[in-house]
């Protein structure tokens, strides 16, 4: 089945709701493809189903209401093609194929800003190489609130969990719903290099043979958030950890906020690669970089140190979003620039800078 799309459409005149039900107790497609294209756009998908067997499905178009007791579906496959660009080595998410999908729904269920679903696994193949061996998970989300009370997803190298209740900004006050949100994350690299395979061969090279460790817990409420961990590592690379607190997030002229974190660096040379493949750019190791964030309705202001063997860097920085105005203080003290620039002739830096002025917009006559 093939299906051309145009963005031209005729006015429709006939507004007759179709209060259609219809209800399946079970059916199965084999071997069925399709594909849907957009000319005008450049958009192509194609899909091909090699077995989907559906039990006890419904739709009531005046409810607007789909439901499925089961899905299954096996050994299918989707192509997704948007834009002329060409196609990239790496995972690009304008050229998506994915082969092999392997897919368990136990319930499934959508009604009107109500959606619940159960998956019992998927698994899958991308075009990239990168493959997700098993996701597992629950999903319940309407109006106010998203519950996601399980989900994980493996692939060969790499597993994620994530535990969710996500209150949404509505107009009920009636009922202030929990904010939580439980991260951990182990992704390991030769995931990470399905994602830069495009990139130069010394940063994949140089890329530490280690799983990047990422966890995360946030607690709270629509109203009120709290950061009581957030922690990133990369061995032999870097330790990040971090925290904060943020209030009234939706308003942002009665926001407040305080944001905090803290790297340790040991060997992050990895990242200059993607700027030049030759020695002209480092990173020195055993560095320190703390950065702190305040936020008072629409002023913010950030506090940057960073520290290396000997030298300090001190940046105090600040911007109003409603008026536009802006500050910085530059404070560099004996920072050796040949660690940063090995192949360049300055050696201890020491400077002071500061900057002042409203309107990012130079060209402005209320500018200065």
């Amino acid at each position: 089945l093939r299906l051309i799309l145009s963005n031209e459409f005729f006015e429709k005149t006939d507004t007759t709701a179709m209060n259609w039900r219809l209800m399946f107790g079970s059916f199965k497609l084999k071997n069925v493809s399709f594909d849907i294209q957009l000319p005008d756009d450049s958009l192509h998908l194609d899909t091909h189903i090699q077995t989907a067997t559906v039990t006890n499905a419904e739709t009531d178009f005046g409810k607007q209401l789909y439901h499925l007791n089961s899905l299954t579906l096996k050994a299918s496959s989707v192509s997704y093609d948007a834009g002329q660009m060409e196609v990239k080595k790496a995972f690009d998410p304008s050229h998506i194929t994915l082969q092999n999908i392997e897919m368990e729904l136990d319930s499934l269920m959508s009604r009107n800003e109500e959606v619940r679903a159960l998956i019992r696994n998927l698994s899958m193949q991308e075009r990239s190489g990168l493959r997700i061996a098993s996701t597992t998970g629950q999903l319940y989300a309407n109006s106010s609130r998203i519950d996601i009370p399980r989900f994980s997803v493996s692939t060969p190298h790499s597993h994620i969990e994530l535990e969710a209740q996500i209150p949404l900004h509505t107009k009920e006050k009636t009922v202030k719903y929990p904010l939580n949100i439980r991260l951990d994350a182990s992704i390991g690299k030769q995931d990470v290099m399905y994602f830069t395979a495009d990139l130069s061969d010394s940063f994949n090279g140089l890329y530490p043979n280690h799983p990047l460790l990422i966890q995360t817990s946030i607690t709270g409420n629509v109203d009120t958030v709290y950061i009581p961990r957030l922690s990133a590592e990369l061995p032999t690379a870097f330790s990040l950890t971090g925290g904060g607190e943020l209030q009234n997030p939706m308003n942002d002229s009665i926001r407040l906020g305080d944001i905090h974190w803290q790297m340790k660096a040991d060997n992050l040379n990895f990242l200059t690669k993607l700027v030049s493949n030759d020695h002209s750019l480092a990173i020195p190791p055993n560095m320190i970089l703390a950065v702190k964030t305040a936020i008072k309705g629409t002023q913010y202001d950030a506090a940057l140190r960073m520290k290396d063997e000997k030298g300090s860097l001190n940046l105090n920085a600040g911007y109003n979003t409603t008026t536009e105005s802006y500050y910085a203080n530059l404070n560099i003290d004996a920072l050796r620039m040949d660690h940063f620039l090995p192949e360049d002739s300055l050696y201890a830096l020491t400077a002071t800078l500061t900057a002042k002025g409203e309107k990012t917009d130079l060209t402005s006559f209320h500018a200065w």
